[in-house]
């Protein structure tokens, strides 16, 4: 039978989508307090693919918010684990924008849990016309 690895654990395929299933229809909705800083609060127990979706999603608003009248598409997505626990509670993620040409940004972000950096990610966005 074919396995499905997810963060060090093995699992049957039929287990990894009964879990994963509708995993990102559960994600914790992200307060935006300004673009580049939000923060959300995760249940006890949110593995790391939780944590990647959620730094992805607040750099995907931070990149909207850049984009004025066109969308900004995800080109790439790079994630850095450091391996600190995770118990639950309240993230915050920053990101910041490290360059923008007229079609493309590259960003930075980081996870955050009272102050500790428990995730690092950089992103490329393609700003292409809306529609």
């Amino acid at each position: 039978m074919r396995q499905a690895f997810s963060f060090g654990s093995a699992r049957t395929s039929k287990q990894a989508m009964t879990k994963d299933a509708g995993l990102t229809d559960s994600l914790p909705d992200l307060q935006i307090k300004a673009p580049g800083d939000a923060v959300a609060k995760l249940p006890e127990g949110a593995d790391e693919s939780v944590l990647s979706a959620l730094i992805i999603r607040a750099m995907q608003a931070h990149a909207d918010s850049l984009a004025e009248a066109r969308q900004a598409r995800t080109v790439s997505v790079s994630l850095d684990m450091t391996g600190k626990p995770f118990a639950g509670g309240e993230v915050s993620l920053r990101s910041k924008v490290d360059r923008q040409t007229r079609t493309i940004i590259f960003m930075g972000g980081e996870l955050c849990v009272q102050g500790d950096v428990i995730q690092k990610a950089t992103a490329i966005f393609r700003l292409t016309e809306a529609g």
